[in-house]
């Protein structure tokens, strides 16, 4: 099932490479599979698209703090937590602050 929705989401971008949604649920498949470098380079493909697409920059800073690099992850977090604040998306803006506290205490 799961190779079915990575061919089929493959296949749709191979059409609209340029589609955010498509590139961002292919990181997130690929992130399902384990398969961590595809889903970063998924993930940086969307962030060129859109440097604001919130969902992604949580998941960038996800994915640095997997790896223990905690300023990239910062960089990320800091920049998703100012866009949740603009959009007074509260909850939003809760979570990106769980993860900046957790790595600064």
């Amino acid at each position: 099932m799961q190779n079915n929705r990575l061919e089929k989401l493959q296949e749709m971008l191979a059409e609209t490479p340029q589609d955010i949604f498509l590139n961002y649920a292919l990181a997130m498949e690929y992130k399902g599979l384990s398969q961590h470098d595809n889903a970063l380079k998924q993930l940086n493909t969307v962030f060129l698209l859109d440097e604001n697409h919130v969902p992604n920059l949580y998941q960038l800073g996800v994915f640095w703090m997997e790896k223990s690099e905690n300023e990239k992850a910062l960089l990320y977090l800091e920049k998703g937590l100012q866009i949740a604040k603009q959009k007074k998306e509260l909850k939003t803006a809760n979570e990106f602050q769980a993860l900046i506290d957790e790595i600064l205490y």
